[in-house]
């Protein structure tokens, strides 16, 4: 005799399917029962973003739902369309408003920063800029400083052999520099790699992110020291 528990989507036939989902979204918002839970929360290092920017890793449960039938092992729903329901853009504004919210609620009423709790409202309002906020751009321009400083001082060792080593993808010094955000700008000829030797780090770092946000150097420079 078998004991094998039954599942309750096992219980609809295979043509309605659709039906079972209906019925438990219907369920969830008549009881106004949570879709999502946060099954991990954790934070990131820089390193480990895309732009090293500071991060969030959030690993969500959706209750009442399955990608694949379990009685069948057919797919029931389009994982890369899934992936597209929850970080489209009615799901990214609704999260970034209410995060607005709340980090506009933990401003004490102490706080220098109180006069900035209104602004929260308005997320939408005002001029959008290209560029990141000054925190993320600097940290971007100092880590481009440090990149830079290690190319510089690397092809001025050797100019010709080494100028060459970092145009061969096989050889250990391109490998190392391709992992840099903006070694595509060398390969493509948008820097020059002698001016990466001749420059200053600073200097070419301000060029570096001009050229990824197609702002000017000034528009950079003027974000990164502006006196508040």
């Amino acid at each position: 005799m078998s004991t094998k528990l039954i599942k309750p989507i096992e219980l609809f036939p295979e043509g309605r399917i659709f039906e079972y989902f209906l019925q438990r979204l219907r369920l969830m918002i008549s009881r106004k029962e949570h879709a999502f839970e946060i099954a991990e929360l954790s934070d990131l290092p820089e390193v480990a973003d895309r732009d090293g920017f500071p991060c969030i890793e959030v690993k969500l449960r959706v209750r009442g739902l399955k990608l694949t039938n379990p009685a069948t092992g057919m797919p029931l729903l389009s994982r890369a369309r899934l992936q597209q329901c929850i970080e489209g853009p009615p799901m990214q504004e609704a999260f970034l408003k209410e995060f607005a919210k709340y980090v506009a609620d933990c401003i004490p009423p102490s706080s220098p920063e109180r006069r900035l709790k209104a602004k929260f409202d308005t997320l939408d309002e005002g001029r959008s800029g290209t560029l990141p906020t000054r925190a993320d751009l600097k940290l971007l321009y100092d880590r481009i400083k440090l990149e830079v400083t290690a190319i510089r001082n690397y092809v001025r060792k050797n100019p010709s052999s080494h100028s060459r080593a970092l145009s061969q993808p096989n050889s250990e010094a391109y490998r190392e520099a391709n992992r840099f955000t903006w070694w595509h700008l060398i390969e493509r000829g948008r820097i020059a790699l002698e001016t990466v030797a001749a420059d200053t780090p600073s200097s070419t770092a301000l060029q570096i992110l001009g050229e990824l946000y197609g702002v000017h150097e000034e528009t950079v420079r003027s974000r990164l020291f502006r006196r508040e």
